[in-house]
Parts: C-alpha cells; structure tokens; sequence
C-alpha cells in the first residue's frame, strides 16, 4: 500500500514535466492535475509534493474515486497573503455538486457527486486567479 502511494505521489507530481504543465496566469503559477482511482486522504500528501516542485504558485488537484469527487488547493506560502485555498475550493466544489469545503489558507479540501463538472472547477480557478476575484 505505501508502495501504491509512492506511486501515485510520482505520478501525479511528474517532476520531469511539471514545467511544461504549469500556468501562468498574471504572474501567478498555477498547476492542475486530476488523478483518477486515488482516496481523498491521499490527496494533500500529493499537493504538498506539487507545492515543493512548483516553488511559488497555486496548485489543484482533483480526483475520482468511485464516483466521488476529491478536490484539494494548495497555495505556497508566498501567496497566501493574497489568495486563501479555502475561497478556492469552495468555488470549485459548487462546480461538482458539493457545498463548502475546508481548511487552512495555505491548504483545503472539499468533495462532491459530479465528476463531470471537474473542467468547470479547473476553469473557474483559473478565472478566479486572472480576476483576482478571490
């Protein structure tokens, strides 16, 4: 099982790709990435790692898992003075069918029923991020 989470940890993180996968977005890095068959609970090891990678930056992670949607937002500490991962995540969460969602300004969690909305999540972010709206 620990070996699975390793895995999971690699993959997601793809340290040889994750360059090319980040955003910028008014100066603001910003990295998505969706993990299918991955529990809730491993999520925020796996943010933790992208928020090492990325250096500076907003970081979302989503996932399905027999049905379920797991959403989790890291921020670094740099910026969150100026974004919270709380307001994050509870946008995204209206997007899959959930409600609320939480945490710390550097890192929240939230879930919901509706994998489909998944790319609205992702979108709205980024929408949030260029806006400052957040």
């Amino acid at each position: 099982e620990q070996d699975l989470k390793q895995a999971r940890k690699a993959l997601a993180s793809g340290n040889q790709n994750i360059r090319q996968d980040i955003q910028n977005i008014k100066g603001i890095n910003y990295l998505y990435r969706h993990l299918d068959n991955v529990a809730p609970q491993e999520l925020k090891p796996i943010v933790d790692q992208l928020k090492a990678d990325i250096g500076s930056g907003i970081i979302f992670v989503s996932a399905v898992k027999e049905g379920r949607v797991s959403l989790v937002v890291g921020i670094t500490s740099d910026l969150t003075k100026r974004y919270n991962a709380v307001d994050f995540v509870r946008l995204a969460a209206q997007q899959v069918g959930g409600q609320g969602g939480g945490g710390r300004p550097d890192m929240a969690q939230a879930g919901g029923s509706l994998p489909a909305g998944i790319a609205q999540a992702d979108e709205i972010i980024r929408n949030a991020i260029a806006c400052l709206i957040v």
